[in-house]
């Protein structure tokens, strides 16, 4: 099958692939089992032009808190809750309402997978009724464009050149592949068949299939199983593999860990250790999981660090560990509830400490009722 793009490694990658194919394609071995240094570390080290955005606030237009995800681009910020998805202006002005869940025409249930397009400002989204198609709805008027025949749900999606990035959950999956590119016709352009479990003892899978960590058209990188890789429809260069003891026995404990690759930008890949437990009954296994960990890998020696203590810079506000932050496009992105940041403004009043500028802003614009706020960064 003809080669649709090329991909090409930049920094320290390059030098690693060029290395992974002189060693007949071995990849750096990272020891997720030992001890680990520590380090403090800011949000301004892992993304430029942070902003924080609030939502406008609408009485009938409030967003659920918890479970509502965000897409943000240059251009919109699109809230999806399992109530509707909303489309705002990147400034966070409310444009328009863009779907319904419910059982009717154009409306959804419990959306598992999206994204946008943004040069051509569509958004596409999978969701848990229909394991066999993706939806688009057009930015430009809020109308929908119809469905996508996939054969598959993604569990994720990425818009590579204009044409759609699906990375298929590993079960309803009929087109037995890791990964497939489509085009917004649903035409397959290429794809990775399913790849086999690992054998080697002391590792154990990651994910069940392969996931994005990072995209900018021109450098793709995934992980699948137990390894950081290159991506290229030509095949998979090993970048890091992640080695750990997972002690998971289904007939026992019931307990076991997985590591996910959270981002990746130019001095770290940002991993996540999840404690995974099994529950079962005589007619489910019902899994739970809890996140435990954040490590950083160091890419100039590619050290493990443990995050002693993390600041997102604009609200001076410290963590202990790495707080949450979803990557969406090329943008690190966290949402904080108003009530949250007016608590942190108070507190730091009571310590009689100056407010910085932006939380003294939002503090004033906000009720605890309010919409949320974005922290947003362009990732480095």
């Amino acid at each position: 099958m003809k080669r649709i793009f090329y991909l090409c490694c930049i920094g320290i990658f390059l030098f690693l692939v060029s290395a992974c194919d002189e060693k007949k394609e071995k990849s750096i071995l990272i020891d997720l089992d030992q001890s680990f240094d520590t380090k403090e570390i800011k949000l301004s080290e892992l993304a430029d032009d942070i902003r924080c955005i609030p939502l406008e606030t609408n009485g009938n237009f409030l967003l659920p808190d918890n479970n509502t995800m965000y897409w943000v681009s240059d251009k919109y910020i699109i809230s999806i809750s399992d109530k509707d998805i909303r489309q705002f202006s990147s400034e966070g002005k409310f444009i328009r309402k863009l779907a319904n869940a419910g059982k009717g025409p154009d409306e959804y249930s419990s959306i598992l997978s999206y994204t946008v397009d943004e040069n051509k400002d569509i958004l596409y989204y999978g969701h848990q009724r229909d394991w066999n198609h993706i939806f688009a709805i057009n930015l430009k008027d809020g109308q929908p464009m119809g469905a996508i025949n996939t054969r598959c749900l993604p569990r994720h999606m990425q818009i590579v050149k204009g044409n759609i990035l699906c990375f298929p959950y590993n079960y309803r999956n009929e087109v037995n592949c890791d990964a497939i590119l489509i085009t917004p016709q649903g035409h397959i352009i290429d794809s990775i068949p399913s790849a086999p479990k690992p054998a080697q003892e002391g590792s154990r899978i990651i994910t069940p299939s392969m996931g994005l960590v990072v995209n900018n058209e021109d450098d793709i990188f995934v992980h699948r199983n137990d390894s950081l890789l290159h991506f290229s429809f030509n095949g998979l260069t090993p970048v890091i593999a992640f080695r750990y003891t997972d002690k998971f026995d289904p007939e026992s404990h019931l307990e076991g860990v997985q590591w996910d690759v959270l981002f990746k930008n130019k001095n770290y890949a940002a991993i996540q250790k999840k404690v995974i437990a099994m529950k079962k009954t005589e007619s489910m296994i019902m899994v739970n999981s809890t996140s435990d960990m954040t490590l950083f890998i160091d890419l100039e020696d590619f050290r493990p660090i443990k995050i002693s203590g993390f600041t997102i810079d604009p609200l001076e506000e410290k963590y202990d560990k790495f707080p949450p932050f979803k990557l969406t496009g090329k943008k690190l992105v966290r949402k904080m509830s108003a009530f949250d940041l007016k608590e942190l403004a108070r507190t730091k009043r009571e310590n009689g400490e100056t407010l910085p500028p932006v939380l003294q802003q939002l503090d004033e614009q906000l009720t605890e009722e309010s919409n949320p706020v974005l922290i947003i960064g362009n990732l480095k």
